[in-house]
């Protein structure tokens, strides 16, 4: 109930996601092409490095540090989509901006 007298908030607009915002080039997936190049790298194992210092390793520890490589270029990618998201709507959480950007 309103009071004589009192004055009433105007309610704040929330943001919304709009395909424009997908293509502008600011913060659109023109900057996953440009920036993620440089931010994330696939370093794998350098075997020709590992053989200059006169390490050899067996397979299995060949295929460990293979794996342990993909999953440190999986983190750093996740990452660099998360900065990404946080970019393009600050407002929602990373895993609801995805949501958001498949149905549009």
């Amino acid at each position: 109930a309103e009071l004589a007298g009192e004055v009433r908030k105007a309610k704040k607009s929330r943001p919304t996601l709009q395909p424009a915002d997908l293509v502008g080039p600011a913060h659109g997936l023109n900057r996953i092409k440009n920036e993620f190049r440089d931010q994330v790298k696939y370093r794998g194992v350098d075997r020709a490095r590992l053989k200059a210092r006169g390490k050899k390793l067996t397979r299995e520890q060949l295929k460990r540090a293979e794996l342990n490589a993909a999953a440190a270029y999986s983190r750093d990618l996740v990452g660099a989509y998360r900065n990404f998201c946080r970019d393009l709507f600050p407002s929602l959480a990373f895993e609801d901006t995805v949501a958001r950007v498949e149905n549009l």
